[in-house]
This record gives C-alpha cells, sequence and structure tokens, in this order.
C-alpha cells in the first residue's frame, strides 16, 4: 500500500490539493492526514463543480445572508425565499469510530 505521503503527492499533482495545505498535512499523523486530505480534494470538487454548472448557462441557487437566490446566466439576481436558521444545536467536537 502507498505511504501517506505518496498519497498525498498525487492528490497535488492531479490538482486536488494545493502544495500548501498537502505539505501541512503530511507533517500530521496518517488518519488526521487522510481526513484532511479528503476534505481538500471536497472543497476542489466543489469549486470545479460550481465552475462547470457555470458553464452550463443554466440558473444556480446561491445563499447569501440567509436568503436564497436564483443568479441566471447574465448575471441578473431573483431573491427566492429568506430561509430559516438551524435550531438543532450540535456539539463542538465529534468522536469518530
Amino acid at each position: 500500500m502507498d505511504s501517506m505521503n505518496d498519497i498525498i503527492r498525487r492528490m497535488v499533482v492531479n490538482g486536488l490539493l494545493s502544495a500548501a495545505i498537502g505539505e501541512v498535512l503530511s507533517k500530521d499523523e496518517e488518519e488526521d492526514a487522510f481526513i484532511g486530505a479528503l476534505l481538500g480534494a471536497a472543497i476542489v470538487a466543489t469549486a470545479k463543480a460550481s465552475e462547470d454548472a457555470t458553464k452550463t448557462k443554466l440558473p444556480q441557487l446561491v445563499v447569501k445572508n440567509g436568503s436564497l437566490y436564483e443568479v441566471n446566466a447574465s448575471g441578473e439576481i431573483r431573491f427566492i425565499k429568506e430561509i430559516k436558521k438551524c435550531s438543532i444545536q450540535l456539539p463542538e467536537r465529534f468522536t469518530l469510530s
């Protein structure tokens, strides 16, 4: 099996992680580095998906300041509705098992 540093290097080379994030992650313990690598890959994938969605010229839904808006291909913004704040209280720390 490949070492965590090899995996992180490949992710940096493939553009899934920035070099700076890869460097920080490779200094952490393996489990923390793996979780961080997954989060970094998810962030990059989300940004890429948003960029690709913009190219489709279809309207996108965007949340700003607690409100939902539709942004069309020409950049016009249309208010949809207010979004209620979540009343669920989540703990500050989680235990992964």
